[in-house]
């Protein structure tokens, strides 16, 4: 199982799967991917001399780094900040921090944005994000809201583009085919979105279904040609 929202541990997907999958008898810890996990797993994997990141993120993200023992300046603690674009030029930063780590936040506020800012120009921090999904469906059927991307586009517009751990990235259906020694071909992609989900798939070289009950239209399908399914349903019953 791989979860690509970030808003939550591995440990809580895993209860999740556990008590609401039919299909799911028995599920360990290392049989589950956050996508959460994954970043502070890249992180600790290709920046080694990192020990400090700011996470312009929720909880999910916060812990994951934490528990792969990296201290973690969370934005949580930013959430009620307002500030005025002159007391912005003030703001002091941690000078250890060496990477900013963007994921869904539902309380993005101007001095967040303006402290990874100033960590990635005067820190030379890197620019990692977890995800980068722009809309996200609703249960109120046929509306969508802003997804954890558009954190990210935010700070990109005013440094550069982040390396994105999250799909479409191929990285993490990668590791888990290392991991457990599985036939490419024999491993299937299943999601709602053509140019997250799907591409994602296309990129790790593997089978793909696009389920038509979420943010891709069978219209919007067809519309284009760039990016093709294997296959394609109205909607995916567990």
């Amino acid at each position: 199982f791989f979860f690509f929202n970030d808003t939550a541990t591995t440990e809580i997907y895993t209860e999740q799967i556990v008590g609401s999958v039919r299909c799911v008898q028995e599920t360990g810890l290392e049989e589950v991917y956050s996508v959460s996990w994954l970043t502070a797993q890249y992180v600790k994997e290709n920046y080694p001399e990192i020990n400090k990141v700011y996470v312009l993120g929720r909880e999910g993200l916060v812990e994951d780094f934490q528990k792969e023992g990296i201290e973690v300046v969370s934005s949580i603690s930013h959430d009620n900040m307002q500030i005025d674009p002159k007391s912005c030029e003030y703001i002091e930063i941690d000078k250890d921090i060496k990477a900013v780590v963007t994921g869904s936040d539902y309380w993005f506020n101007y001095y967040k944005i303006s402290y990874a800012y100033y960590c990635i120009t005067e820190n030379n921090a890197k620019f990692i994000a977890a995800i980068e999904d722009n809309i996200l469906p609703t249960a109120n059927k046929g509306r969508f809201r802003p997804g954890g991307g558009c954190v990210a586009k935010a700070l990109q517009h005013c440094t550069h583009q982040p390396f994105v751990v999250g799909k479409p990235n191929p990285y993490g259906i990668k590791k888990i085919i290392q991991n457990f020694g599985f036939d490419n071909q024999k491993c299937l992609m299943i999601g709602d979105t053509l140019d997250t989900d799907i591409l994602c798939g296309i990129n790790a070289n593997i089978h793909t279904l696009l389920t038509l009950s979420g943010v891709t239209s069978e219209e919007a399908l067809f519309n284009q040609k760039e990016i093709s399914p294997n296959y394609y349903i109205d909607k995916l019953i567990l």
